[in-house]
């Protein structure tokens, strides 16, 4: 592994169990082994290595959603898609996704959720243009598309969440059973 790399995992390692804001550059550089120009060397500052690794990891996730979770005539499918991507990308990189669910939760005004903040409106952007696209076929969803985003990007990240946590599985049908508790939901 490339010292960039190692940098890039330590990084993601230690704002995970810290937070980012108590993780100085003394810290990341100690855990590697390296003197502290080697990391203004690959990424300027602190900030930029977030940067870097917010769009390798969100690059990865936004390439596998466009490939496969884009809207083509059939809602449910689309939906099984999206949380097949995402429970796919957590299982892949759990360290980022427990990174991600935690820079939701963080301050609008905090550096972390603001370096973040382009990545996660484009997911959210990107959802709430699939129920967009769908009202032809489901015109009970007219007006409502950010909401529903925003409820099911909730349940996909709460049961990312219980499954980081060793509390339940993504395996199997998960994915069917998280799309068919929501569409109940919007069409009962």
């Amino acid at each position: 592994m490339s010292t960039k790399d190692e940098m890039l995992k330590q990084a993601l390692i230690l704002f995970n169990t810290y937070g980012y804001e108590n993780v100085g550059i003394q810290k990341i550089i100690d855990s590697v082994g390296v003197k502290k120009p080697t990391l203004y060397h690959y990424f300027g500052s602190k900030n930029g290595l977030l940067k870097h690794l917010l769009d390798e990891n969100f690059g990865n996730l936004i390439k596998s959603l466009k490939e496969h979770a884009s809207y083509q005539g059939h809602l449910l499918n689309t939906l099984e898609e999206t949380v097949k991507v995402h429970f796919s990308f957590a299982k892949t990189y759990k360290e980022f996704y427990s990174l991600h669910l935690n820079m939701l939760s963080a301050s609008v005004k905090s550096e972390i959720f603001q370096t973040a903040k382009v990545h996660i409106d484009w997911l959210y952007d990107s959802l709430t243009q699939i129920f967009i696209d769908a009202v032809p076929e489901h015109g009970n969803l007219r007006n409502k598309d950010r909401q529903l985003a925003i409820t099911f990007y909730g349940m996909i990240h709460s049961y990312i969440q219980m499954y980081l946590h060793d509390e339940i599985s993504l395996d199997g049908d998960a994915y069917f059973l998280v799309t068919k508790q929501f569409m109940y939901g919007i069409f009962a």
